[in-house]
């Protein structure tokens, strides 16, 4: 009955969404075959068409907004934009969420020190200014242990995803610890084992990166599968079959005229290209930054727990930018 009701609000039939979320064409040299999917692959395709019409139709919603604010060409004009990042999240278990909001933290860290710390001091010297150089942790060295195109995290991720034969978490780790044996910013129980420490917090199945913000540990349980978030080409299809004129507009790659058959970009691969656009943007203008401080765990009003509010002071290095400017 659910899907009967869903077929009849998109204009679909609902046999044509039956098999998409039950079966998958694969294409076997030059045939293509069909292949009858598992619970938990049915599972996992439907997840999969759910994520991509909310995430598609989010984009959709914000360019149509962006349109309709467009300043007309030929008018000189200033832009004043205004991001809203998230924060650096560290919990009590991290997963590839957690690693790809820490990479672009990472990132957004890297422009802050660059633009307000280096810069400025570089001035001085042009200049001819006599001033006391503030020292400052330069954190490209962790922005390249994720995303080096050849031996990233990210890059080795990838490589997991889409290479054939047995993949899983296991061999993924053992690639890391294999290229990151010696970086003084990745650790994990193999790499503390052969450094002689002895930490019990590091469970196997984890990995930890000396971010500038602190030390986080990963579980890598879920990462292949996470990254891997592809939609099966069937569903596509069945969007674009769809009558729903907006529906089928989110999903041009299920037109049988246009049916590619490279395998779709994996999650951290798109966003990747998506942090490197923006910081291709944040490069081009010159940025104001408004530093947000936790004051206390319980979000209570007028309370500011010493410690909590210093530690932060000190990973996002304001006490050196107030030094130096």
């Amino acid at each position: 009955t659910e899907l009967q009701e869903i077929c009849d609000l998109i204009g679909l039939d609902p046999g044509v969404l039956e098999q998409a979320l039950c079966s998958r064409t694969v294409k076997a040299r030059d045939e293509m075959v069909l292949t009858t999917l598992s619970v938990p692959q049915g599972y996992y395709g439907r997840d999969a068409l759910a994520k991509n019409i909310y995430s598609r139709l989010f984009d959709w919603l914000v360019n149509r907004i962006n349109t309709s604010i467009q300043v007309k060409p030929g008018k000189q004009r200033k832009v004043m934009g205004v991001l809203d990042i998230y924060g650096f999240e560290i919990f009590q278990d991290n997963s590839f969420e957690q690693f790809i909001i820490n990479y672009c933290n990472e990132k957004l860290q890297q422009i802050f020190i660059l633009m307000t710390l280096k810069e400025e001091q570089e001035e001085y010297v042009r200049e001819g200014i006599q001033w006391t150089p503030v020292e400052f942790f330069d954190n490209s060295i962790i922005c390249n242990l994720i995303e080096n195109s050849k031996c990233g995290i990210l890059a080795m991720l990838d490589e997991e995803c889409l290479r054939p034969g047995v993949v899983n978490e296991d061999t993924f780790l053992t690639k890391l610890n294999q290229l990151f044996a010696t970086h003084k910013h990745y650790e994990s129980k193999e790499t503390q084992n052969a450094r002689h420490i002895m930490d019990a917090s590091l469970l196997p199945q984890c990995f930890r990166i000396h971010h500038y913000a602190g030390k986080v540990t990963y579980n890598v349980t879920g990462f292949i599968e996470k990254n891997n978030d592809l939609l099966f080409r069937d569903l596509s299809q069945a969007m674009w079959a769809a009558r729903h004129t907006l529906l089928r507009s989110l999903f041009p790659e299920g037109d049988p005229q246009k049916v590619s058959l490279k395998l779709p970009p994996t999650a951290g691969f798109q966003f990747k290209a998506s942090v490197a656009t923006l910081m291709k943007n944040l490069y081009s203008k010159n940025p104001n930054y408004i530093r947000c401080i936790k004051p206390n765990e319980t979000k209570t009003a007028m309370l500011f727990t010493p410690e909590l509010v210093l530690a932060q002071i000190r990973y996002l290095g304001l006490m050196e930018n107030v030094r130096v400017r």
